[in-house]
């Protein structure tokens, strides 16, 4: 099994989750703090490494095949391209959070991801407030329930960063995704 399908079999697990328990998995606590810390420490050491440098600025759009996704249901289908458009009405948002991953900052790294992921989620969340009259039609559903929706996205987009975009993840979207992938350092 490769990293792609593990990374889809906990992100389908995660959704499945009630709220309350998502909320326990990225709660900040000593242990994770600990853990990210380590990776930022990685992460520098493989930014300062003599030679290394970040690679151009790229986004996918939303990570985790949000994006992706969207696109091809656009491609696929001429009446929802029509109806939902050929980006998810949040990938501004994505972008945005992908400029702020990609440079990965390590000083005071951890606060700056959450930082970064708190903005995702309320950015998401406003996009729905400022979408809400618009999309209601063609969702055949009422205002409020487009917000709800777009704050459900928002929860969900906020539990799969905080949990998959530490540094040294592996992970295309981890934080600091310019630089080479770093990790543990081998013993000599």
């Amino acid at each position: 099994m490769n990293l792609g399908s593990l990374t889809t079999i906990l992100l389908l697990t995660l959704f499945c989750l009630p709220p309350a328990a998502q909320g326990a998995l990225t709660h900040d606590n000593a242990t994770q703090l600990a853990i990210e810390n380590q990776g930022m420490a990685w992460l520098e050491k493989t930014c300062t490494q003599e030679g290394t440098s970040i690679t151009p600025l790229a986004s996918d759009g939303c990570s985790g095949g949000l994006s992706a996704g969207w696109e091809l249901l656009a491609n696929s289908s001429s009446l929802f391209r029509q109806r939902y458009g050929e980006r998810p009405p949040w990938e501004a948002c994505c972008t945005a959070h992908d400029h702020i991953y990609w440079a990965g900052e390590t000083d005071n790294g951890y606060q700056q991801r959450q930082q970064a992921d708190q903005a995702l989620r309320q950015c998401v969340i406003e996009q729905g407030q400022q979408q809400a009259e618009t999309l209601s039609p063609d969702l055949e559903i009422s205002p409020p329930e487009v917000e709800q929706l777009f704050r459900q996205a928002a929860e969900l987009m906020y539990v799969a960063v905080r949990l998959g975009g530490g540094p040294c993840s592996g992970l295309p979207w981890r934080w600091g995704y310019g630089w080479p992938q770093c990790g543990m350092p081998s013993s000599p």
